[in-house]
């Protein structure tokens, strides 16, 4: 874990210095030190495609075929609904929840991420709430959020708006509600 650690950090450093890179976050997950996750936003896929091929993916790359003890699950995603930029500032407490729904409500699905964003966006404590969604598999949806600390996510979890959503959500859902916490490695 540690290994993993430090070669994100480095990864982190050399990538945001990519043409195109706007936002790349490694983090690693609470309680399980050994699971880690990269969040990148790129300028276009052009950039991405670029970084695809650079030194420091490569490195990274090396390091996780000698380290890890499970297949990498690498989801390219698309926002949905409002961009991230309407919401600004830094936080400790990441999460990162797959919501997958039934494909025929599909689009009630996406209309409760949506009014969640909004709501969750208007918390004390957010600094940052984005659904996206992967292309080529339109029901399956990942949001990404960061919080101040646990308090504010302890109040996000129990707030109406939140429970509301979940009320609303689970008859859509076909999949378990994969919702993990992490922290920042660097």
């Amino acid at each position: 874990a540690n290994r993993v650690a430090s070669a994100l950090k480095d990864y982190r450093r050399a990538a945001m210095n990519a043409a195109g890179a706007l936002r790349i976050d490694v983090l690693q997950q609470i309680g399980r030190d050994n699971h880690f996750a990269i969040y990148e936003m790129w300028r276009d896929n052009a950039a991405l495609e670029g970084h695809r091929t650079a030194a420091e993916t490569r490195k990274l790359e090396e390091t996780l075929k000698a380290t890890r003890v499970s297949p990498i699950d690498e989801r390219l995603l698309s926002p949905v609904g409002l961009p991230s930029a309407a919401v600004s500032g830094t936080g400790s407490i990441y999460v990162v929840t797959h919501a997958d729904s039934v494909p025929p409500q599909r689009d009630a699905a996406e209309a409760a991420l949506k009014e969640l964003t909004v709501r969750a966006r208007q918390e004390p404590g957010n600094a940052t709430f984005v659904i996206t969604v992967q292309p080529n598999r339109n029901n399956h949806f990942t949001i990404f959020e960061l919080w101040k600390d646990e308090k504010a996510l302890d109040a996000h979890a129990i707030a109406e708006h939140t429970k509301k959503f979940r009320d609303t959500f689970g008859p859509f859902s076909g999949a378990l509600f994969d919702e993990r916490i992490y922290k920042s490695v660097g």
